[in-house]
């Protein structure tokens, strides 16, 4: 069997939303993805963040957040801006609901 490696790069990502500042989601990635496929990537499950048109994603160029284009191609640590923040996020389909989960039910 012919297997064909893709390389991978580890994406941070974080957010500019109010009271979500500190959440960082790490998700490995082609390394070769642009801007908007990240966008769609997170858009979807797990992750299911509500990422719309009007969602730029920023990165550090000299400590100023500087945009990225949806055509350009992702950096290793990058932060939302204009994402919509009001989303209940579900618990995965195959979270196993227990006594340690009680407290939070």
């Amino acid at each position: 069997h012919a297997f064909c490696w893709l390389a991978a790069m580890r994406v941070t990502v974080g957010s500019t939303a109010e009271n979500c500042e500190s959440w960082l989601i790490e998700l490995d990635v082609p390394e070769k993805t642009t801007v908007a496929s990240l966008k769609r990537i997170l858009q979807k499950p797990p992750h299911s963040l509500e990422v719309t048109a009007a969602t730029k994603v920023l990165f550090r160029n000299n400590g100023v957040l500087t945009t990225l284009f949806d055509k350009e191609l992702v950096h290793s640590h990058v932060t939302l801006l204009n994402v919509k923040d009001d989303k209940a996020l579900p618990f995965p389909e195959t979270f196993l609901w227990g006594a340690a989960t009680a407290a939070y039910q």
